[in-house]
């Protein structure tokens, strides 16, 4: 609804949908989470604080994953 109504772009939504389903698929079927989906995941959660509270996280950009 977010997303039909204008709240949030579809890109954004989409990019949610992805990641709902690699929690999904994580939690009921015990799938690992590779560095793709997470990184993934941290975007989405940044760009929604963006949006929603005005906060941009300082260094987000040099962020690395490490396995």
């Amino acid at each position: 609804m977010l997303s039909f109504l204008g709240y949030i772009s579809k890109d954004l939504y989409d990019d949610m949908s992805a990641v709902r389903k690699v929690r999904n698929d994580w939690i009921h079927d015990l799938k690992s989470v590779n560095a793709e989906e997470a990184t993934l995941a941290n975007s989405v959660c940044e760009r929604l604080l963006k949006q929603v509270k005005g906060l941009t996280l300082i260094g987000a950009a040099k962020r690395a994953i490490h396995a």
